[in-house]
C-alpha cells in the first residue's frame, strides 16, 4: 500500500467497493449503470473506491444483471459461402449483413454473427448460443430467397432475411415479380415486342416468380408473348450438361429470322456467360439484340463491353429493413409476422437500345 491506495492483485467485487466506500452494493452498482438518483458526494466517494481498489467491472456479469444486452445475433451462410451454386443463388448474403450492421451501430448496438455452414440443423444450435448471450433478437439470412422450414424457440425474437417460413414469423424477401417486370417493362418502353427470356433452373423459387412478372408486364401493354421465346438456361436435368444447355437455348433462340429482339437473363452471371456464344454468332449488342440480366453484381456488369443493364436485388436494403423490423420489437414490444416484399430496381446501362428496323437471320455456322 502506497499513498493511501492500493491496486489489487485479484478480481475486486461489488461488495468490497461498497465496503471501500461506505455504502450499500446496490448504491455501487447504480452508480455503475449511471443511474441519476444517487447523490453527487455519494457518487465521489464511489469513484474513489472504484479507482483505489482498482475495480474492473466484467463485461459478462454485466449483462447477466442487467434487462438488455445490447447485442444482435445474425445467422448467414456469408462466411463459409455453402448455399446453392453462386449461377443460382446470386450474389452473397454478406451485403445483407451490411444493411444489418448499419442499423445496429445507429442504434448502438453490437452485431453478433455465426455461420450456419448452409446446414439447416446448425441454426437450432446457433439460436441457443445467441439466447445464451442474451442478445434480444435474431435474424436469419439466407444466400437466396426461398422457403426455409426450422423452428425457432418459443419467445425469440427473429426475422428472416432472403427466405421465408411460417406466417407468424416475420420475413422480408425481394419482391422478384416487380424485378423482372421492371426488366419487360423496360424493354417494351424501348420498342420490343418479341421478348425472350433465359430463366434460371425452374427449382429456385424466383424462377417462377420472375416468369409471373414477365407476363404480367407483357398482358399489361397487350402483347402476348411467343412462349417458345421463353427457356431454361441451367436446368440439371439437361442430359447434354448444364452449361451446353445454356449455349444450345442461345442459339435456338437467335437463329430464327422471327427470334426476340431482346433477351432478359435470370441473372448476371447467365449474361455473361451468353456474351461470348452471342459475339461467336456475330450479334452485336445492343445495335441487334438487347439484353438485360438480374442481380447487379457491379463486377460483372461494369466489366462486360457494352455495360450490362440489369435489375438489381436489394440486398443491402433486406438487411437494413431486417433489422428495422427486428428493433421494433425490441425496442416497442411490437408483434411483426408475415412477409414483406422489398422492391428491386432497374439500373440502366449500354446493353438495351431500340429493336434493329432490319433484323436479317442470325447465322449459327462456326458455334
Amino acid at each position: 500500500m502506497k499513498g493511501g491506495s492500493f491496486v489489487s492483485s485479484k478480481a475486486v467485487t461489488i461488495e468490497e467497493v461498497a465496503r471501500r466506500s461506505g455504502v450499500s452494493s446496490k448504491t455501487v452498482s447504480r452508480v455503475l449503470n449511471r443511474e441519476p438518483v444517487v447523490r453527487p458526494e455519494t457518487r465521489e466517494k464511489v469513484a474513489l473506491a472504484i479507482k483505489e481498489l482498482g475495480y474492473r467491472p466484467h463485461p459478462g456479469a454485466r449483462i447477466m444483471r442487467g434487462r438488455r444486452s445490447g447485442t444482435i445475433g445474425m445467422i448467414t451462410s456469408a462466411i463459409s459461402d455453402a448455399g446453392e451454386p453462386a449461377s443460382e443463388s446470386g450474389l452473397s448474403s454478406i451485403h445483407i449483413a451490411r444493411g444489418v450492421q448499419q442499423v445496429c451501430r445507429e442504434k448502438g448496438f453490437t452485431l453478433m454473427i455465426a455461420d450456419s455452414k448452409g446446414k439447416t440443423d446448425e441454426i437450432r444450435q446457433l439460436t441457443e448460443i445467441f439466447e445464451n448471450h442474451r442478445v434480444e433478437g435474431i435474424i436469419f439470412a439466407a444466400d437466396h430467397h426461398k422457403q426455409v422450414e426450422f423452428n425457432l424457440p418459443s419467445g425469440t425474437r427473429a426475422v428472416l432475411a432472403n427466405c421465408f417460413g411460417e406466417p407468424d414469423t416475420a420475413a422480408v424477401v425481394p419482391d422478384d415479380v416487380m424485378g423482372q417486370r421492371l426488366a419487360a417493362e423496360h424493354l417494351l418502353g424501348k420498342g420490343h415486342r418479341k421478348i425472350g427470356m433465359v430463366a434460371l433452373n425452374p427449382e429456385v423459387l424466383a424462377t417462377g416468380l420472375r416468369r409471373e412478372g414477365y407476363l404480367e408486364a407483357c398482358k399489361a401493354a397487350g402483347h402476348a408473348q411467343d412462349p417458345a421465346f421463353y427457356r431454361t438456361g441451367i436446368d440439371p436435368s439437361r442430359p447434354e450438361g448444364r452449361f451446353a444447355a445454356l449455349k444450345n437455348e442461345i442459339i435456338s433462340l437467335v437463329e430464327s429470322s422471327d427470334g426476340p429482339t431482346a433477351i432478359m437473363f435470370g441473372n448476371d452471371l447467365l449474361a455473361v456467360r451468353a456474351w461470348p456464344i452471342l459475339a461467336a454468332t456475330g450479334v452485336r449488342i445492343p445495335q441487334d439484340l438487347s439484353v438485360i440480366g438480374f442481380d447487379n453484381d457491379e463486377r460483372i456488369c461494369e466489366a462486360l463491353n457494352p455495360h450490362l443493364t440489369t435489375i438489381a436485388l436489394p440486398y443491402f436494403e433486406l438487411g437494413v429493413r431486417a433489422a428495422e423490423l427486428l428493433f421494433r420489437m425490441v425496442e416497442y414490444g411490437d408483434k411483426v409476422t408475415g412477409i414483406e416484399r422489398v422492391p428491386c430496381y432497374l439500373v440502366e446501362r449500354d446493353s438495351t437500345a431500340g429493336p434493329a428496323s432490319d433484323r436479317d437471320k442470325i447465322a449459327t455456322t462456326g458455334i
